[in-house]
């Protein structure tokens, strides 16, 4: 009787082993890239028709989010386009304060070009995330892709256990040429392009549908567009559906 009782015993305990395990286990996080490529936007195709609906968006999977606002990040100026630090910096800030203008919620950090932190060393993460919301220039090697945003988060599992953790924007400056393009329609308006990639770092994913390229998440953009510099009503309404 005892020796049953042993053996009941151990095969209970070897059983319960991963099950503790499995339950003490955390979803991993992993990333999802947005990239958002250049088209001819005197023309997309569709333009014209009745949009099918001005509050449209659409939220990355899972409906994933914050769950801690206020959001802080750095910035590497450093570009081939001659562009200074407080201008980016200005034009971010801009941006940041757009979304935050339809919102409830404080999502970003107030900056002003005083307190926005620069760092030289801040590079785009794509294997290994470091702990840092970055935006920054450099090389994206496809040539019609204006900029890539790469939100990091848990994805899958519990929805107590779903959130965006990190976010880092690139602009890219080897195929394009930033600037104002209040001043110079020629340039890819760098205000217009950071409020898109901004949109997916809060979590909203890209509109193709071409009747909705009023809206600053939809997916293409070209040079001289500065459209996106403010909210439309789909933006609006998917910001607030996601936080107040």
């Amino acid at each position: 009787m005892k020796k049953i009782f042993a053996l009941l015993f151990i095969t209970t305990v070897l059983i319960s082993i991963p099950l503790v395990a499995a339950a003490n286990s955390k979803p991993a996080v992993t990333k999802i890239v947005f990239i958002h490529r250049v088209q001819d936007f005197a023309k997309p195709e569709g333009v014209g028709k009745p949009a099918k609906d001005v509050a449209d968006y659409e939220f990355l999977p899972k409906n994933v989010k914050w769950t801690s606002l206020d959001l802080e990040f750095v910035i590497n100026p450093t570009n081939d386009d001659g562009l200074s630090a407080d201008s980016v910096a200005t034009a971010i800030i801009d941006a940041t304060n757009e979304w935050d203008l339809w919102s409830s919620a404080n999502l970003f950090y107030d900056y002003d070009i005083a307190s926005i932190v620069f760092d030289s060393s801040a590079v785009l993460d794509t294997d290994v995330r470091d702990g840092k919301n970055e935006i920054v220039f450099g090389t994206i090697d496809e040539p019609n892709a204006i900029a890539m945003c790469v939100v990091w988060g848990v994805f899958v599992g519990p929805p107590s256990a779903r959130q965006i953790v990190e976010f880092d924007i690139i602009f890219n400056d080897e195929y394009y040429e930033w600037g104002n393009a209040d001043d110079d329609s020629t340039v890819m308006d760098l205000q217009n392009i950071v409020t898109h990639e901004l949109g997916h770092a809060l979590g909203l994913a890209d509109l193709y549908d071409s009747t909705m390229y009023q809206q600053t998440m939809y997916g293409y953009a070209t040079y001289g567009e500065t459209i996106k510099r403010d909210l439309y009503d789909g933006d609006k309404a998917g910001i607030v559906a996601l936080y107040g």
